[in-house]
């Protein structure tokens, strides 16, 4: 049997044939390791700049919803006050109507001159 050596002649005179090719991988695997490690801190940055935006977001939220209830508390004072308001007005207007006829009169008794007397009175109630 035949033995053919196919080494090449580089490799046969320098022990150290490969030294370039490792160089080469080395330098290759660094280069993807700091674009890699680059682009995680990229990235690490929009992530912590996005987790403060939503966290100010937050707590603008929970201060209109503060907002929020105090309007419908203030919706519900309205309220109140608007029916206490009604009543009064139903009130007052109950007693102005009961006696607005005497009150017209005593008026005009007092407004009329000495010796003067009316003959007729009409009132609308318009």
């Amino acid at each position: 049997m035949i033995e053919i050596d196919l080494t090449p002649i580089d490799e046969l005179e320098n022990d150290f044939w490969f030294m370039p090719d490792l160089i080469c991988l080395i330098l290759g695997v660094l280069v993807c390791n700091f674009g890699a490690t680059y682009y995680i801190g990229e990235k690490k940055n929009e992530i912590e700049e996005l987790l403060a935006e939503l966290n100010s977001k937050k707590i603008s939220y929970e201060n209109l919803q503060e907002d929020v209830q105090k309007f419908k508390d203030l919706e519900k004072i309205k309220n109140e006050l608007e029916i206490k308001k009604d009543s009064l007005l139903q009130i007052t207007i109950s007693k102005t109507a009961r006696y607005q006829t005497v009150i017209l009169l005593e008026h005009l008794s007092l407004l009329k001159p000495d010796g003067l007397w009316y003959e007729n009175i009409k009132i609308d109630d318009k």
